[in-house]
């Protein structure tokens, strides 16, 4: 949904094929699924309580006996209602606030102490963290007026490599604590980039030196190097996305040219 509103209301050379009939569909669908804790799931609704883990029969994943709200899950959807609501504000615009609101409330709930986000479909707590901050500042929190905030940037901050860089390892996913890659990985830096540029973290600096890492890796050809695994779920089962390499590095590159007039960079 949230790829058919930018392709039909911000380019003037996409055809708009989707109708705003078949858009109300989709938001209908979606006010259907938010769980009791504000929060979303990956497909349905929490069914059961979670002492059903007990019974877990894999004995090598965890948390897949019923659906858990996520922080990535749950940004997906207030952020498509949000922007769903800039072009269309009169469709049922009181339940998608209250909505937008539960969830916005979850993202809060689940910050922990050290203002991290566990994140489940990626590692991990650089790829929450940047969800985490991007719905709340689509409700107008930003590093200088929300206090979760200002946690949760200082916690991306804290783990800012010497050579500007993030890398995080897939042991964090598994432990449930942050754990250092022996590298910093252009995806987590781009990851961490995005959750600071959403924040409106007010320090350019740290910022610059993350773009510096990611205009440094990026070879004559255009492309990025392969680098260690990206994705996880169900907290042991690693995956590579390897489209993620460009995905979110040219989306952090064009985010920082677009809020920082295009600087020229040199590296």
């Amino acid at each position: 949904m949230k790829a058919v509103l930018y392709l039909q209301n911000r380019l003037d050379y996409t055809p708009n094929l989707i109708s705003k009939e078949r858009l109300y569909q989709a938001v209908d669908i979606l006010l259907t699924m938010q769980n009791n804790d504000g929060g979303f799931a990956s497909y349905e609704k929490v069914r059961g309580p979670e002492f059903l883990e007990w019974i877990n029969p894999s004995e090598v994943f965890g948390k897949i006996m019923i659906e858990y709200s996520y922080p990535e899950c749950t940004t997906a959807v207030l952020t498509g209602l949000s922007i769903f609501r800039k072009y269309y504000p009169d469709y049922r615009a009181d339940e998608i606030e209250k909505v937008c609101q539960k969830a916005a409330n979850f993202i809060h709930a689940t910050q922990r102490n050290d203002g991290s986000w566990y994140g489940s479909w990626a590692i991990c707590f650089t790829y929450a963290s940047m969800f985490a901050l991007e719905s709340l500042a689509y409700f107008g929190e930003t590093y200088n007026n929300s206090k979760s905030v200002r946690k949760g940037c200082d916690f991306l901050i804290s783990k800012q490599r010497k050579d500007g860089g993030w890398g995080e390892a897939y042991k964090s996913c598994e432990t449930g604590i942050y754990h250092e890659h022996s590298q910093s990985q252009v995806v987590n830096t781009a990851w961490a980039l995005l959750g600071l540029m959403s924040a409106k973290y007010p320090d350019e600096k740290p910022i610059q030196r993350g773009i510096e890492l990611l205009m440094s890796r990026q070879l004559s050809t255009g492309e990025w190097k392969q680098e260690a695994i990206e994705g996880i779920f169900n907290k042991s089962v690693a995956i590579s996305y390897p489209n993620y390499k460009f995905i979110f590095t040219i989306w952090a590159l064009g985010k920082y040219a677009k809020i920082y007039n295009n600087p020229i960079i040199k590296y």
